[in-house]
């Protein structure tokens, strides 16, 4: 599911740090026959002459094999990997109709299981198994993940759950779902999806959460903050996370937006561009060829955003943040949920509200908010500038002052609110913004409630004129809000043309003839306390962060670390253990406060150092540092 594109393009965009290798191979085209009789074209590539027995990576897509990179092909067999490409079912050179995935899981068609037991009985086939690819492809690929194991799959970039992930987040439909299938021809299947308003045992066919307990195949877990599936990535990672051999990683990236620094209007370093081809042949290269790679040394490893230089004219001036993270549970062992509470005049705050007033307005669904930047799809993504939609007299705005220090936040998003509608049903929509000190307001992410779901995405529960407590969850990311900076959530009623418009009449989807104006009110006073809960990170500083050093002196202000001569690197955290490393190697632990490290490496240029903290019970959380050093 990637902006209509075909697959030529999905694996450029992955390949693009493929170097050209060298690799002779020989293509050999099937018409793989599926259990119902219905044939799906294979392209299958095997090195070399072709004579031997490889392991097998497969790729499933909807985007046409025929577009598959020579440079793509060429990274796989080079080294030593068959590579078996097949349009799914009702796509391009395959039979049949394309369902939307509805054929490649357990159902009464398991195309993908169908293909991995075709491949298993072929002698070019050493019985090793790896399922690759992102979007629609990884799509299949969990789905492929309920019906059968296979040696291991990396999966980017893909929903896992297509009601709560890709069709009806929230319980409002994504308007995004439809687009993309109107471009793979298969219109005929919004109609059955529209059908399906609410979570059913027809959306549990579609639902890899069903199935975690038959899932034993070892997941590369990719995904990014500002992508739509986001969290498709991450609750695949967390339901499944208990089997003991998955990973996850997460970037600061829109839809298959790896290999670019910007993403929507802000410009990241150069460190947040994703090494494609080193994590796929690390993660291939562990499970298929038994090889030390490394690649499960981290479980789990994050993209820290920070502040950014923007296309409207801001340049970074800190260098806090922009740096990744590892821990081995989500969220880190040091993260404590706080709230910031709503108040009157537009305040977000730490202190509860005792008699205020509430907020209301007037939600027009022919006059809707409409989309800019954010989890997205079909339309343009990521980080980008909310200040038009925050004058508008239908969105409500609530800022922090200034902050005084760093605030760093890593895990889900929630916003705790306490409503009233005058309409039978209609949603509430909620964006958490960072507000430079520009003034500029950009969208980290986002969350809708249809209120109807308030309840359950199961059932439908109507207002009839009370006030109602929901929960709304704007996903997960990872994010330090600047000194200076300022904090702000958005309160709304639509996001379009991301989401459908609620009609607030009650209707059944789309069933609606007529649209009705809604009032709709925030409350946040003693009894109704609305807040945003954010996953606060208490204190974990490596000093120095940043400067020049010279034999441990500060001499002058950089964003980065430069050091010159000997240095002693101090943890300042709540932990029981720390462990420093350089370039990957583990150079000292410290189990004694305060925890220090007295550096006097041979070192000299660009270099990364990591340090690990430890509590009690074996939890782990570590930042990643790029910095310069000269010390011989």
């Amino acid at each position: 599911m990637v902006k209509g594109v075909t697959i030529a393009t999905i694996l450029f965009l992955l390949s693009l740090n493929f170097n050209f290798f060298d690799g002779d191979y020989v293509k050999e085209t099937y018409m793989v026959e599926m259990r119902d009789g219905v044939k799906l074209a294979t392209d299958v590539y095997l090195p070399g002459d072709g004579s031997g027995s490889y392991p097998v990576v497969l790729i499933r897509t909807p985007y046409n094999k025929n577009s598959t990179s020579e440079e793509l092909v060429k990274a796989f067999v080079s080294r030593g990997y068959a590579l078996v490409v097949q349009d799914l079912r009702g796509t391009h050179a395959s039979e049949g109709i394309f369902r939307a995935f509805l054929d490649d899981g357990w159902n009464e068609c398991q195309d993908g299981n169908d293909t991995v037991q075709w491949i298993l009985s072929q002698e070019w086939c050493n019985g090793k198994i790896a399922v690759w690819g992102g979007s629609a492809m990884g799509i299949a690929g969990y789905m492929l993940a309920g019906s059968c194991n296979v040696t291991c799959m990396l999966i980017a970039i893909a929903a896992s759950n297509m009601y709560k992930h890709a069709v009806y987040p929230g319980g409002e439909f994504r308007i995004d779902a439809e687009e993309w299938l109107k471009g793979q021809d298969a219109e005929y299947m919004v109609r059955i999806f529209e059908e399906h308003y609410n979570y059913d045992d027809f959306w549990k066919q579609l639902d890899l959460s069903t199935r975690y307990n038959h899932v034993g195949t070892p997941i590369y877990h990719i995904g990014g903050w500002y992508d739509i599936f986001a969290e498709g990535t991450m609750d695949t990672f967390l339901g499944l996370q208990n089997k003991g051999n998955q990973k996850l990683l997460m970037g600061p990236w829109a839809h298959g937006e790896f290999l670019t620094t910007q993403q929507g209007d802000l410009i990241y370093p150069i460190n947040s561009l994703l090494d494609v081809y080193g994590e796929t042949t690390g993660w291939l290269d562990y499970w298929m060829k038994g090889e030390e790679t490394g690649i499960m040394d981290e479980k789990i490893r994050f993209y820290m955003m920070g502040e950014c230089s923007t296309k409207h004219g801001y340049k970074a001036k800190s260098g806090t943040g922009n740096e990744w993270w590892v821990c081995n549970e989500w969220p880190p062992f040091i993260a404590e949920p706080k709230k910031l509470y709503l108040h009157e005049n537009g305040l977000l705050s730490h202190d509860m509200p005792y008699a205020e007033e509430p907020d209301s307005f007037l939600y027009d669904p022919s006059d809707p908010v409409p989309t800019v930047g954010g989890r997205n799809l079909v339309l343009p993504a990521g980080p980008m500038r909310q200040n038009e939609i925050e004058e508008r007299e239908d969105v409500l705005v609530y800022t922090t002052p200034p902050l005084e220090k760093p605030v760093t936040i890593a895990g889900e998003v929630i916003a705790h609110l306490w409503i009233s509608s005058s309409a039978k049903d209609t949603d509430f929509s909620v964006r958490l913004c960072d507000v430079y000190p520009d003034g500029n307001s950009y969208i980290i992410t986002h969350g809708i409630l249809m209120a109807r779901h308030r309840i359950s995405l199961e059932r439908e529960d109507f207002l009839e004129g009370e006030i109602y407590e929901l929960n709304i969850s704007l996903g997960n990311t990872a994010i330090v809000f600047d000194k200076g900076h300022r904090i702000r959530i958005d309160i709304t009623s639509s996001n379009y043309p991301a989401f459908e418009r609620n009609p607030n009449t009650g209707d059944a989807f789309r069933k609606n003839e007529s649209y009705v104006v809604a009032e709709n009110t925030i409350y946040h006073d003693a009894e109704h306390p609305s807040y945003i809960l954010l996953p606060v990170l208490n204190e974990f500083k490596i000093e120095p962060e940043n400067g020049i050093f010279i034999a441990g002196r500060k001499i002058l202000n950089a964003k980065m670390l430069v050091i010159i001569g000997k240095i002693n690197f101090e943890v300042k955290a709540n932990c029981s253990k720390a462990i420093f490393y350089l370039d990957g190697q583990k150079k000292y632990e410290d189990s004694n406060k305060p925890f220090i490290w007295q550096f006097d490496e041979f070192a000299i240029g660009f270099h990364k150092i990591k340090v690990e903290i430890y509590n009690n019970d074996g939890k782990m959380v570590g930042r990643e540092k790029e910095i310069i050093i000269f010390n011989i």
